[in-house]
């Protein structure tokens, strides 16, 4: 089948080069957002992580924090971290690290809360 006309996102990883997914093929199964301010579009910083899943199981975990609509002084550097883990992996554990790689734990709980629950 020809990918060339789907559409394809660039995810910025921790430690490796980025990596280009099929949005399709990688549906986002958790996410969290956060910004500073009482409203977003004046906000001085937004962060987000999300947690995608292929079919085969394996998951990228990604995030970044950098500035909003509302600006940032011109020194500001934001930050980008995400991880492709195995069908294996401990996804809770990679959240909270990408959350904290970004500079923003506060969004691990509320991430780890949107992922599918288990049958038990």
């Amino acid at each position: 089948m020809d990918t060339s006309a789907k559409k394809t996102m660039q995810i910025t990883m921790t430690d490796r080069p980025p990596v280009r997914i099929v949005i399709a093929d990688w549906p986002t199964i958790a996410r969290a957002d956060w910004f500073t301010g009482e409203h977003e579009c004046q906000a001085n910083e937004v962060a987000s992580l999300k947690v995608r899943r292929h079919e085969d199981g394996r998951t990228i975990i990604y995030g970044h924090r950098d500035r909003g609509p509302g600006g940032m002084p011109i020194s500001y550097r934001g930050s980008w971290a995400g991880v492709l883990t195995s069908k294996q992996a401990n996804i809770v554990l990679v959240i909270r690290q990408v959350a904290c790689d970004i500079g923003a734990p506060q969004l691990a709980d509320q991430c780890i809360s949107e992922l599918p629950a288990e049958d038990v």
